[in-house]
């Protein structure tokens, strides 16, 4: 159980990061250099495959003009607002390449738009 809650937690502060970075209109390049940090870490961070230290997570929150509560009060699960969950939900299918599941999910939207 406790390994489901982690993922949760990682993949739900990973889509406040990406979140926060894209409407202040930021690459993964330019908060990694903000938060003194690497791409490829703001990458895994924003994919849920990693967790950042409190230091660095209090960096990144100075980096997107936020604090750090508002990654902690993410990290409840379900607090996650629904269009960016979505968002990260469909740019994962949408790399996973899978045609047969993007055509239902597009049927699924059409019936319910």
């Amino acid at each position: 159980m406790r390994k489901i809650e982690d993922a949760q937690i990682r993949a739900a502060i990973g889509l406040v990061v990406r979140n926060k970075r894209i409407r202040m209109g930021l690459s993964q390049n330019e908060l990694s250099k903000r938060a003194n940090i690497s791409r490829n870490f703001v990458a895994l961070i924003e994919s849920g495959r990693r967790l950042p230290s409190y230091d660095k997570l209090s960096e990144m929150a100075v980096a997107l003009d936020t604090d750090v509560t508002s990654f902690m009060a993410a990290a409840k699960v379900g607090k996650v607002d629904p269009e960016v969950r979505l968002a990260h939900l469909l740019a994962r299918l949408i790399k996973s390449g899978d045609r047969d599941k993007m055509e239902k999910l597009a049927k699924i939207m059409e019936s319910i738009s």
